[in-house]
């Protein structure tokens, strides 16, 4: 019978409860994506999905991802803050619309890397 190091039992749970986390957060990135596009083209303010929201506490295990998502809710809720400016000045909107669909890209690049990350995450193998 083998003995598991601490550290490699730290390893392999760590790794496992990563993964169990990909298989919630997946779905959510995958169903919110179209949302960020299509809020893109509408130049609206889309807010992260809730069960993102709910496990941002827990993002920091799934490393490079993990990331990826905290920046995406990052650049999704300074957009939400932001306001449209009140005058009907034509430059003032035009670069309020322009500002607001780089940071909508932004968003939709971070939620494809955390998608791609967390695809990686998936396979790894514990056993």
């Amino acid at each position: 019978m083998s003995v598991v190091k601490p550290r490699k039992l730290y390893n392999f749970t760590r790794i496992r409860r990563a993964q169990g986390l990909a298989l919630v957060l997946i779905p959510a990135l995958t169903a919110f994506k179209p949302k960020l596009e299509t809020a893109i083209i509408q130049e609206s303010k889309p807010a992260p999905p809730d069960e993102i929201m709910h496990l941002m506490d827990q993002l920091y295990i799934l490393g490079v991802a993990g990331g990826s998502i905290l920046q995406m809710v990052a650049v999704l809720q300074a957009n939400q803050r932001a306001e449209r400016p009140h005058n009907e000045n034509e430059n003032a909107q035009s670069m309020y619309n322009s500002i607001v669909r780089q940071r909508l890209g932004d968003a939709l690049r971070y939620c494809e890397d955390a998608m791609q990350a967390l695809m990686k995450l998936r396979r790894v193998r514990t056993a």
